[in-house]
């Protein structure tokens, strides 16, 4: 086996072995590739998507990912070999001096916080493709569903407007007491609560 393809086959494995990060966006390798009911080719097909094709990214069972796959957040799944990762994962994200100056709007003392007082939403990182992920406080995972729903709302819609990408905006809520993300509002793949508590 010649060097190239060692890399290859070492940044598959490190690819395959990267933790659940719901909110990733991946776009589709193969054509006519199936999207399952799921987590196995026991599991009839639901629908297929063609090489190119961007899904989101919800949980995963070993090589199986559970992806929503439009607008209206349908859900299916698809074996992780199909997919290559669009997003960047939290600590290799581009830097931007505009998402900087969008970033600096979640700092708790800023008059500027439009989240705040109290400041629900708190360290911003930019993912790529769209996507924003931050971090829930000062109780907002206890709110009541539809004030949830209100904020979510808001802080999509701020995102939509400061992100430049081209691409229809998503928010991904990361609790940081335990690391999950039980929210994802993206306007380009549905509203999606990933947890019991959060449903």
């Amino acid at each position: 086996m010649n060097r190239h393809r060692l890399g290859a086959a070492a940044l598959l494995l490190v690819c395959s072995s990267l933790p659940a990060q719901p909110g990733d966006f991946w776009e589709i390798r193969e054509h006519s590739s199936n999207l399952r009911a799921g987590p196995g080719t026991e599991h009839g097909v639901l629908t297929q998507r063609n090489r190119g094709a961007a899904v989101m990214e919800l949980q995963r069972q070993e090589n199986w990912m559970e992806v929503a796959i439009n607008g209206e957040g349908r859900r299916a799944w698809i074996h992780r070999d199909l997919l290559e990762r669009l997003t960047s994962p939290p600590d290799e994200a581009p830097a931007s001096p505009d998402f900087d100056n969008f970033a600096a709007l979640f700092e708790p003392a800023s008059p500027a916080n439009p989240f705040g007082p109290p400041a629900y939403f708190r360290a911003p990182v930019h993912l790529g493709f769209g996507v924003l992920q931050v971090d829930a406080h000062n109780g907002f995972l206890e709110l009541p569903a539809e004030t949830r729903k209100e904020y979510l709302d808001s802080l999509l819609r701020l995102w939509a407007t400061a992100d430049n990408s081209g691409v229809p905006a998503t928010v991904v809520i990361r609790d940081p007491a335990s690391g999950a993300h039980p929210y994802i509002h993206s306007a380009y793949r549905g509203e999606h609560a990933l947890t019991p508590e959060a449903r």
